[in-house]
């Protein structure tokens, strides 16, 4: 596993007549793809603080409503002299909403620095060349979900 980096993420899972929650990437290895809101899990941090953290950043209080499991994908890294990246995934469905009154952080948390945009994207629309594998394995779940 020397040419592997290992990153472990929360994400959460919108979902509203067909559409997807979404944000677009602007880093690599996921640069200009759709992928759901969440990140990269912090130390001293649970996961359930870090989907919070994330949802907070678009503007939205999140409620958490399901485990949909946790997944793991190997995808081409060419940065820090490794080559494949291991995205450790774990997926959690909820609604969010938008409206909340905004609640004061903790002494520990702090307020984000920047607004991400995010939209609401038709899951039909979202390929493999367009979208992040977390995204996609969502997509796959809720497919499951409504046969």
């Amino acid at each position: 596993m020397g040419n592997w980096h290992r990153s472990f993420g929360v994400y959460g899972v919108a979902e509203d007549n067909g559409k997807l929650l979404m944000i677009q990437r602007e880093t690599e290895p996921y640069q200009q793809k759709w992928d759901l809101p969440g990140g990269k899990l912090l130390d001293d941090e649970t996961l359930m603080d870090c989907l919070k953290r994330n949802i907070a950043e678009i503007g939205g209080k999140p409620d958490i409503t399901a485990n949909l499991g946790v997944y793991d994908f190997l995808v081409g890294y060419p940065f820090l002299d490794k080559r494949i990246l291991q995205h450790i995934t774990a997926l959690f469905y909820m609604h969010v909403d938008f409206a909340a009154e905004k609640a004061v952080p903790l002494i520990f948390q702090t307020e984000p620095d920047t607004k991400r945009n995010f939209q609401w994207v038709p899951m039909h629309l979202l390929t493999e060349k367009n979208a992040t594998p977390a995204a996609l394995k969502a997509i796959e779940i809720l497919t499951k979900e409504k046969r």
